[in-house]
């Protein structure tokens, strides 16, 4: 199994295409899709009602706006699979087997992270980005190893994700890179 972490905070206008691209997985069955709402105005539960009827999905709610690297440590403490993934409430999966390839690769490789580019949004379009080791995007993790290094998030409000990774890397964290772009 599969844990997908969406940390949100006011992302009622774009989180139903983040879900979307979720429902439209080919392995959704095998995903345990967690959003953890960080004190938004309204909760997410007319998403959650709807896209029950497609897969496994949760709300769990914070007590106080913490940022998105609490929510994201919630959602793995309050999580069980074997394998997680994170995506940001405005971000959707490129094409219908985006996690497919990275729990391949993960487990093909038996490696600790795989890593698969992604494109940005700009002001002009998209840009495509190579494999990168810093963001969350295109990244599944074991459970395992970050249980195994104490590896957590910061509580800080920004570049969180990079000092996550930048943990993984210094205890030398395997990984595999996957060709192509998970995320958009």
């Amino acid at each position: 199994m599969i844990d997908v972490i969406i940390p949100a905070y006011n992302a009622h206008e774009f989180i139903g295409l983040t879900l979307s691209s979720i429902a439209f997985q080919d392995c959704v069955d095998m995903l345990n899709v967690y959003i953890i709402d960080d004190c938004s105005e309204k909760n997410y539960s007319e998403f959650v009602k709807f896209y029950s009827k497609f897969m496994n999905i949760k709300e769990i709610n914070l007590d106080k706006n913490s940022g998105p690297g609490c929510a994201r440590q919630v959602g793995i403490d309050s999580s069980k699979a074997e394998y997680l993934i994170f995506i940001d409430s405005d971000d959707v999966f490129s094409d219908n087997f985006a996690i497919r390839r990275l729990y391949n690769a993960i487990v093909g490789s038996d490696a600790d992270i795989s890593i698969s580019g992604f494109h940005e949004e700009k002001d002009d379009g998209f840009m495509y980005r190579d494999i990168s080791y810093v963001w969350m995007h295109g990244k599944m993790y074991r459970r395992k190893f970050l249980i195994d290094n104490a590896i957590k998030f910061n509580d800080s409000r920004a570049n969180e994700d990079c000092g996550f990774n930048y943990l993984c890397f210094l205890c030398d964290a395997s990984y595999v890179e996957v060709a192509g772009s998970s995320y958009i």
